[in-house]
């Protein structure tokens, strides 16, 4: 008997949705720019041309075809978001929302067997779960497995994030679901928590109901959300339920896409015009979930085509395939050959001053000492032409970090404190819920901005001497990182699917991250005292360490963020589960977060941004260091030159011309790929 997937994959190769080659893509390229990538990291080595430069573009040699773009489903609570997700992978993994626990992120990913990984809390710190049978999975995901979980792991315990891995056509050609919590009128502290999540995800699946207008809290969700992915898509359910399904979603994509509507909600001004022009080009689909997984039961012919055709899936899959995952690899793509591209030019550069010490006369001299002038540049009196720009964006962000959390606090009064007496039990208890994942939010929204500012600093800087070994260097690590934050661990590589990569995509509690991040730093830091982890200073990973600095997605928050985090957010669930029932407990859960969110969350925030603008003057005083090394090394050859006869010394430009001109066709074979790929 064929699996669902199996039955899934059939009836989509029938509508003719396989995914298409990219356009003017030539058989083979992928292959191609693999081999030109290794071949200029050889070359870089040959030339001894520094790590720093070659190494960001080896470590992405293997791993770069491996692309994949994450999409979260968002919606209010009961719109059919995880049956959604269930049509889209072809199989009932996840629960009705009926049953489903609310606050739980789910997010699955292709896998060669199913099996899933469950975070929870213990009332004091995080733990983990690993289940191979979707059975399993369901008792951690429905309020009928609450009273299991709690036999199993203490009674203060709470699930809080999911995911899965399945075999599923659709996720295995680089497509990762996050189905979200759905919670009613998405609340203000959803919405920022989901907004937060964001940040690493390149589309929105964003479910609406037929019949009911976008409500106002829906709007300000979507103005908010829709400048931060690179796709969107409104999905419109139970189209199965109503016969004039199309008519009720080209009215609400009417309303997304009058700026009226914008102007309604964000004032007069290029905000309104800007939404309604980015909303023009939303598409939106008609489905009907349910109806798709009942035809995958059917049996296979023209009824259950059709059938197929009707629930919509089919044509929301094409769209997926084409505005998300082909984008995807598409900017991939077009990353890699920057990079490559850079270190091939940094490789030539190198070649090219080799040649001038092989010329005669003064001009191997000059060639140097324009070198060393460009060096003393940047170093100056202490770096007296760049540090500043980092001084100053650290300065400015810190007092932005402080007005986040003043105007964090204001809203949290006014949204929270001034309503509590009016508040009965269950209410009380809502607000409590989502007053807890308020400090780990602000603190995510802290370090974007620090990585925002500290990001347009460098930019600057780099400017200022757009084609020199530092600025070049700059830019190189910042495409290494663009690329990097999109590409997986692969399932090959790792029996383990608890990792950083996976915490940071899903962690829209904040909490499971930070306390799990500490527990790793408490234990790195007792084997370190017990003598089991040798400490040393490795100069290779000042590009990882640039890369973690400058990512606009903040995808590593660190361990210095975990310490903060788990030592005072991570507490906050046991609160919230055993005290906050009554108005005297919640309001004093409300001190205690907004207590965060004032003291602690600013105080690491501040400290992390003095610490992230260090780290980037390490980068790049090590560049400076390494240039230094290497010019000292040219003025070496250089005077050992001198001895060489005519014909050694002709010999030797005679290898060097070899060697650009290696280069050079590798540059040009790069540029045909480009041209191929229609980039």
């Amino acid at each position: 008997m064929s699996s669902p997937s199996d039955r899934f994959d059939a009836a989509d190769r029938s509508h003719g949705t396989d995914a298409p080659d990219a356009p003017g893509e030539q058989p083979g390229s992928d292959e191609r720019a693999t081999r030109i990538v290794r071949s200029i990291v050889d070359m870089a080595r040959i030339h001894k041309t520094g790590e720093s430069v070659w190494g960001p573009l080896e470590n992405l040699a293997d791993r770069w075809r491996e692309p994949f773009a994450r999409a979260a489903v968002v919606g209010e609570v009961s719109v059919g978001k995880s049956t959604l997700v269930n049509a889209l992978v072809g199989q009932d993994v996840l629960p009705a929302a009926t049953e489903a626990l609310s606050a739980v992120t789910v997010e699955l990913r292709h896998g060669p067997r199913t099996r899933a990984t469950v975070g929870l809390h213990d009332g004091t710190d995080a733990v983990t779960r690993e289940l191979t049978e979707r059975e399993q999975l369901l008792v951690y995901l429905t309020t009928r497995g609450e009273k299991q979980v709690t036999i199993r792991h203490g009674r203060d315990t709470q699930v809080l994030w999911a995911v899965v891995a399945l075999p599923s056509p659709l996720l295995k050609e680089g497509l990762r679901l996050t189905d979200t919590p759905g919670v009613g009128g998405l609340d203000p502290a959803h919405r920022r928590q989901t907004l937060a999540a964001l940040s690493n995800t390149d589309a929105v699946l964003f479910v609406i109901l037929p019949g009911e207008p976008i409500s106002a809290s829906e709007l300000r969700f979507l103005a908010e959300s829709v400048h931060r992915v690179s796709s969107y898509v409104i999905v419109q359910t139970h189209r199965d339920q109503t016969s004039d399904a199309q008519v009720h979603l080209d009215k609400n994509l009417a309303v997304l896409r009058d700026p009226a509507t914008w102007r309604k909600l964000l004032g007069d001004g290029a905000d309104a015009e800007d939404t309604a022009a980015r909303f023009a080009r939303v598409p939106g689909v008609c489905v009907a979930a349910q109806h798709a997984l009942d035809a995958l039961d059917a049996a296979p012919g023209q009824e259950r085509d059709r059938d197929m055709r009707f629930s919509g899936i089919p044509e929301l899959t094409r769209l997926l395939r084409e505005e998300v995952i082909d984008r995807a690899g598409e900017l991939h793509r077009r990353d890699l050959l920057r990079l490559a591209e850079s270190t091939a030019a940094a490789v030539r550069t190198g070649l090219v001053e080799r040649k001038a010490l092989l010329s005669p006369g003064e001009a191997a001299e000059r060639a140097i000492q324009e070198r060393e002038e460009n060096v003393r540049r940047w170093v100056g009196k202490d770096g007296d032409t760049w540090k500043p720009d980092l001084e100053a964006a650290t300065a400015f962000v810190q007092d932005e970090i402080r007005e986040i959390a003043r105007e964090r606090v204001k809203l949290l009064e006014r949204t929270y404190l001034v309503r509590f007496p009016s508040m009965k039990t269950q209410k009380l208890q809502e607000a409590a819920t989502r007053l807890v994942i308020e400090p780990p939010t602000v603190l995510a929204e802290m370090r974007e901005r620090i990585t925002e500012r500290l990001n347009d600093a460098v930019a600057r800087i780099g400017a200022r001497n757009p084609q020199d070994a530092v600025s070049t260097h700059l830019e190189r690590l910042a495409l290494t990182d663009g690329l990097d934050a999109h590409l997986p661990a692969s399932f090959r590589q790792s029996e383990t699917m608890l990792n950083d990569e996976y915490l940071t995509s899903v962690a829209m509690t904040g909490i499971p991250l930070i306390a799990r991040q500490f527990a790793d730093a408490r234990r790195k830091a007792d084997e370190e005292k017990r003598g089991t982890v040798v400490r040393r200073t490795d100069h290779s990973s000042v590009a990882r360490t640039t890369m973690e600095f400058l990512s606009a997605a903040a995808k590593n928050p660190g361990v210095t963020a975990a310490v903060v985090a788990a030592s005072l957010f991570a507490g906050l669930l046991a609160w919230r589960q055993r005290k906050a029932k009554t108005l005297a407990a919640v309001s004093e859960l409300y001190v205690k977060v907004t207590g965060l969110i004032s003291k602690e969350a600013v105080d690491h925030s501040v400290a992390q941004a003095a610490r992230e603008r260090d780290a980037i003057i390490e980068v790049i005083e090590a560049r400076l260091k390494e240039e230094g090394e290497r010019i000292e090394r040219d003025r070496d050859d250089l005077a050992r030159l001198t001895d060489l006869t005519a014909r050694e010394r002709a010999a030797l430009l005679n290898e060097t011309d070899l060697a650009l001109r290696e280069v050079d066709s590798l540059v040009a074979e790069l540029a045909g790929i480009r041209t191929g790929w229609g980039l």
